[in-house]
């Protein structure tokens, strides 16, 4: 399905994503999730394209709309310390009818409280994970988690 109305970005960076997808996607609205300094940048670099979306730009201190049609998160959900990581699940990823996010593996785990990668399978319904092709970390094995 190219037409999306909702997509949310947790952790957009600097907006790059939602640029290209701007081009391959009809997508009505964009959601950038991070924190306040950085929605500026990305507010900032977007306002150089030509985009067919109208933009928000969010911290996980708000409130979200009820559903989204897409969320993403390349690596942010799978950085946020566990107590966030309950925040972004509970207003953004449970209310999405798909995702796709890009994790970093179990043993980036170990000296954070983040959750493991057999622990958010349990909390995403019909998610699964694949191995990161190509692997950005060679001794690890980051995943990719779609639902």
């Amino acid at each position: 399905n190219k037409n999306l109305n909702n997509v949310i970005e947790i952790g957009a960076g600097y907006g790059g994503q939602a640029i290209i997808l701007n081009d391959i996607l009809k997508i009505d609205n964009y959601t950038f999730v991070d924190l306040k300094d950085v929605n500026l940048l990305i507010k900032k670099f977007i306002s150089h394209f030509d985009l067919n979306f109208q933009s928000k730009f969010l911290t996980l201190d708000d409130k979200f709309e009820k559903e989204y049609d897409l969320v993403i998160s390349n690596y942010s959900f799978s950085e946020l310390p566990r107590r966030l990581q309950d925040v972004a699940l509970n207003k953004i990823i449970l209310n999405s009818s798909r995702g796709f996010m890009i994790m970093n593996s179990d043993s980036f785990n170990k000296n954070y409280n983040f959750y493991s990668k057999k622990e958010i399978l349990e909390k995403i319904p019909s998610s699964k994970a694949e191995l990161e092709i190509p692997n950005t970390n060679l001794n690890e094995e980051n995943f990719t988690l779609t639902f």
